[in-house]
């Protein structure tokens, strides 16, 4: 399709897009899955979790969490060198992988939920900073 944009002086410009609509399958399956509990300030991994999908969900727990600040990363490591979401990885973040969400923990925490997956990009995903270290 295209949109047009009329600016109030000068001419129109046509806009071209394209749009793709995805289906969920209630038993996706990514492959073997490292969750891992990122302290943001230093980038190091504080916990991790390996998981496997039960029903198209990965559920992920970490025990033994200090109070503090904190971001949720998830991923595949396919090439097994100890980093998620590099290219032609799976990975996802808490709560968009755009804009990484770092939460409060000061107790237990539920319904962190967030969608990992194949990104559909333009750019190198390898360079991209959402790679981090499966081991602190």
């Amino acid at each position: 399709g295209a949109v047009t944009v009329t600016p109030s002086a000068g001419t129109a410009i046509d806009i071209n897009v394209v749009m793709q609509k995805f289906g969920v399958s209630p038993t996706a399956d990514a492959g073997l899955h490292y969750v891992l509990l990122i302290d943001p300030v230093t980038n190091r991994t504080v916990r991790f979790d390996v998981v496997s999908a039960t029903n198209g969900e990965y559920d992920y727990r970490f025990d033994n969490v200090g109070p503090g600040q904190y971001q949720i990363y998830a991923g595949t490591d396919s090439d097994n060198d100890n980093r998620i979401c590099d290219a032609g990885e799976a990975c996802g973040a808490f709560r968009t992988l755009d804009a990484p969400e770092t939460i409060a923990i000061n107790g237990n925490r539920s319904g962190l939920d967030f969608i990992s997956g194949f990104p559909v990009n333009l750019f190198n995903l390898a360079n991209h900073e959402a790679s981090k270290r499966v081991s602190p």
